[in-house]
């Protein structure tokens, strides 16, 4: 397991950042975030599967993660690696940035591509200096309000990254690939009745030559993925307020019992616990919210 060298710091309610040491072979379960994430390699090499695609990093690297996109770390032998890890609520982002620039490098991309950035990417280092800032607990810059000033820096420098690579080329406008064709299959069709055996037929494989192929390219079998951004997608709209009986039909799921099952072993926590006004005791839910 990686060795966390410096505690979660909340900047307010919305940004947070960590830093981590990794010094074993380390496999993280394939997960997805309702923010987004960015991840800078501090120290030795690290390797994360996005959507199907091996980001391999070093010092310097910066990969960038939007919401609901799939990923887990991927560390096979031992190292001595550090990753500072920042993550911010989507309120939040709209908050630093009401135009909706700053929030280009991560939507306006198809999955699983341009996530990774290099130092040569960037102009200065300016995006470096405000990552080891934000991460060091003995930084003299002490005071709250100076640490969250950095969060809307870091983007503004791989806004300018961004447009560095698109200027430069940008990503290939679809993944020939007979993987990508089906993650990108998969995502447009979540809301939709699937199977493990319909999704094989449309590709002419079979379910296990499907499911080796799969989890070899993105770490998860094909199910943990689609029950990932379903669970993901019904999560996001039960925060919003969408009760979870209607949620749950939205993130594709065709049975509330396996789908609040899915929801509590996913997450530690009931349907009903994630609606607004869960902590106060105004959360209001249906029957079925009560079913085992």
């Amino acid at each position: 397991m990686p060795e966390k060298v410096h505690h979660e710091r909340y900047h307010g309610p919305e940004i947070k950042t960590s830093r981590y040491r990794v010094t074993t072979p380390e496999q993280t379960v394939l997960h997805v975030h309702e923010g987004v994430e960015l991840i800078y390699c501090a120290e030795g090499e690290l390797a994360y599967l996005v959507e199907g695609s091996r980001c391999s990093m070093r010092p310097g690297d910066l990969l960038i993660l939007r919401p609901g996109e799939a990923h887990r770390l991927a560390v096979e032998v031992e190292m001595n690696a550090v990753r500072i890890v920042l993550q911010t609520t989507m309120e939040a982002l709209a908050a630093m940035d009401p135009a909706g620039v700053l929030r280009r490098p991560f939507f306006d991309r198809p999955l699983g591509k341009l996530n990774l950035y290099r130092p040569e990417d960037f102009s200065t280092e300016l995006y470096r200096l405000c990552f080891e800032c934000l991460s060091d607990a003995s930084s003299p810059l002490g005071e709250a309000q100076e640490r969250e000033s950095k969060a809307p820096c870091i983007l503004g420098e791989v806004y300018k990254a961004y447009r560095g690579r698109l200027a430069r080329g940008g990503w290939e406008t679809a993944d020939g690939s007979q993987i990508g064709r089906i993650i990108t299959y998969i995502n447009e069709n979540l809301a939709q009745p699937m199977s493990l055996e319909g999704i094989s037929r449309r590709f002419f494989m079979s379910p296990s030559q499907l499911n080796r192929t799969f989890r070899r390219t993105t770490g998860s079998s094909v199910w943990e993925y689609v029950t990932t951004k379903r669970l993901a997608i019904a999560r996001g709209r039960i925060r919003t307020g969408v009760p979870a009986g209607k949620a749950y039909t939205a993130g594709g799921f065709s049975d509330y019992s396996a789908f609040f099952r899915s929801y509590k072993a996913c997450f530690g926590v009931s349907p009903r616990q994630d609606m607004p006004g869960a902590a106060d005791g105004k959360a209001t839910e249906i029957k079925e919210e009560d079913a085992p």
